[in-house]
């Protein structure tokens, strides 16, 4: 998959609506790593935000796995 860029790109290319309340913490990590690599922080921001609704948490735990995995922003 070639490098994703924009909110946009994420939405579209990065199997985001494949996310499931039932998605594994791996499956959910990969993501918010995705989310995380987007140059701009208000695009990793509603990233983030879209994958907690994907599968049913608040957004600010997303932040917090991402803390625990060295990479958050938002740290």
């Amino acid at each position: 998959m070639s490098q994703i860029i924009s909110y946009s790109d994420f939405v579209a290319r990065a199997g985001v609506g494949e996310l499931r309340p039932l998605s594994t913490v791996e499956e959910i990590t990969h993501m918010a790593k995705i989310a995380n690599a987007l140059p701009h922080w208000f695009d990793q921001r509603r990233a983030t935000t879209l994958i907690a609704e994907r599968v049913g948490v608040d957004a600010d735990l997303i932040h917090r796995l991402m803390a625990l995995e060295g990479k958050s922003w938002m740290a």
